[in-house]
């Protein structure tokens, strides 16, 4: 816990669903889908989840931030 007393969410785990979004993003062929690397297609959404440790997200309380580079 920092000084305010809000800890800080840490993510447990994470699923691209590689196989259901390469289908939306016509990358299902692709070698890298099928050993759990996602392919997304720019500008097309795509589905994830995340999990966290230790408490539930608050919609009211925390801000999740997403950076992809490549």
């Amino acid at each position: 816990m920092g000084t305010t007393g809000i800890r800080t969410l840490l993510v447990d785990a994470l699923e691209f669903y590689e196989k259901e979004n390469a289908k939306n993003h016509h990358t299902d062929a692709y070698e890298l889908v099928n050993h759990g690397t996602p392919v997304f297609r720019r500008g097309e959404a795509f589905y994830m989840a995340l999990r966290f440790k230790a408490r539930d997200y608050e919609v009211k309380r925390d801000m999740v931030k997403f950076v992809f580079s490549f």
